[in-house]
């Protein structure tokens, strides 16, 4: 079954924000500039799925998601396309996030669950009956979280699906990422990305994208510094215009990942010396996956369940510390560059604890954090 154009899912993706305060599905797509869908999918026919929006006392209901009937070229097919929301960063933002069981079972970040399950119920009405040759699931930013985890709950019930994500986040550890490489395909699961963008390099490991063999499509459309503007569909729709998959993949190959953990730091020592370079994190990014699988392969293994990321993270730092001290060598360093990313001094000669490892951790999420945040709530204003 051919995958949608890169077009397409992009202008999917944006197209979805209309129904955030409008009900009319095609005055709202007509409302964010984007036009052409009507040629493959049915958008008067088009059902407005209702999300959670806000926490406690101030929560409402508001559109949330579409899903949408193929036609012409697309016959037989559906859609379920969500759009980004500030909603699921009030857990996003917070360092202690822990996990929870997914729609397929496995372990994915418990804040992202709770906003699919708050629009889970009224996709699976919206569905009912139907009998798609293919689902495409889409999503930009937050909304690609929800793309991810309905796609793994429409794969597990024997639906030929296809995943779309624009800056999107990570969303589950590595059981749940090779799930939908398996049930999907890899050749199924479309994710773009810029450097640029904050919002996909978090949560930090031991999440992580999908597929994991490789990495995403990469777009470039700044230059080696975190933007804001780099989040927004209004950068990410253009970059794929006139693209195919295949063009987008062929581009993104300029990178190299398969590369060794001290060369990633090797880079990132290159790059941290550039206040709010987005290449400096990124490499101490790939560099502190590097190091989480040396420490796995020594044996330091962590218990996982009740456990917050950062808890995680730092338990398995420090016992590769103890269990090898050529590992212990390449996390001091490590822990030395993102101190300096950081701006704070650093202090060789300081005893490496859990608590240590746990404040580093802190150090490297705090930015992107706030970073995220920005440009997800700018997102809402409809950039």
């Amino acid at each position: 079954m051919k995958s949608l154009e890169p077009l397409i899912a992009a202008k999917l993706a944006d197209g979805v924000y209309g129904i955030r305060e409008d009900n009319n599905v095609a005055r709202g797509i007509a409302g964010r500039g984007v036009s052409g869908l009507n040629e493959f999918f049915d958008i008067g026919s088009a059902v407005i799925a209702q999300g959670v929006s806000g926490m406690g006392p101030v929560s409402k209901a508001s559109g949330f998601a579409l899903v949408l009937q193929g036609k012409g070229p697309r016959q037989g097919e559906m859609a379920v396309v969500a759009r980004g929301t500030a909603t699921g960063y009030d857990w996003l933002s917070n360092l202690n996030v822990t996990t929870d069981r997914g729609p397929s079972g496995y372990k994915v970040h418990a804040g992202f669950k709770k906003v699919f399950s708050s629009v889970d119920s009224a996709i699976n009405d919206a569905l009912k009956g139907k009998n798609p040759s293919r689902i495409h699931c889409v999503g930009h930013s937050l909304g690609g979280a929800v793309a991810n985890l309905a796609a793994s709950k429409l794969a597990g019930e024997g639906h030929g699906v296809s995943l779309y994500t624009f800056g999107a986040p990570r969303v589950g550890m590595q059981d749940m990422a090779q799930y939908l490489v398996t049930k999907l395909g890899e050749e199924n699961i479309h994710r773009v990305y810029n450097p640029s963008d904050v919002v996909p390099m978090i949560p930090i490991h031991p999440f992580l994208h999908a597929p994991t063999a490789r990495d995403g499509l990469r777009v470039k459309t700044g230059g080696s510094l975190f933007s804001l503007n780099a989040h927004y569909m209004s950068s990410y729709t253009p970059a794929v215009a006139n693209m195919t998959w295949k063009s987008l993949a062929a581009a993104s190959t300029a990178t190299p990942l398969h590369i060794s953990v001290d060369q990633w730091i090797d880079k990132a020592e290159e790059y941290v010396k550039i206040p709010g370079s987005s290449m400096a994190m990124w490499a101490l990014g790939h560099a502190l996956k590097g190091l989480m699988e040396l420490a796995r392969v020594v044996g330091a293994a962590t218990y996982i369940v009740g456990s917050t990321v950062v808890d995680i993270v730092a338990s398995m730092l420090m016992k590769a510390v103890n269990l090898s001290k050529a590992i212990g060598e390449k996390i001091m360093r490590w822990v030395g560059l993102v101190m300096k990313y950081a701006g704070k001094a650093v202090n060789t000669g300081k005893n490496i604890t859990q608590a240590f490892l746990q404040w580093v951790l802190e150090l490297l999420m705090r930015p992107l954090i706030s970073l995220a945040w920005r440009a997800i709530e700018n997102g809402m204003r409809g950039y």
